[in-house]
């Protein structure tokens, strides 16, 4: 289930367009990856500080989706 909610955490914050993340899997969970050595980062300290909160707002919008499963 969690890797189910990660896929589609994943799709929700790059839809959203604010952000751009892609995956990686470790010990098999699927993960959302933030890389920080993207060319076109201009302020790194404000990128890297808006990833938080855009996965936040993400989850809370799918969240309740997967409550109920």
């Amino acid at each position: 289930m969690r890797n189910l909610f990660n896929l589609a955490l994943l799709k929700r914050v790059v839809s959203r367009g604010r952000v751009y993340l892609s995956n990686a899997e470790l010990k098999g969970t699927f993960c959302l990856r933030a890389c920080i050595m993207n060319h076109l980062t201009k302020d790194k300290d404000k990128d890297i500080d808006a990833v938080l909160p855009e996965v936040l707002a993400a989850a809370s919008e799918i969240m309740p989706e997967y409550q109920s499963k």
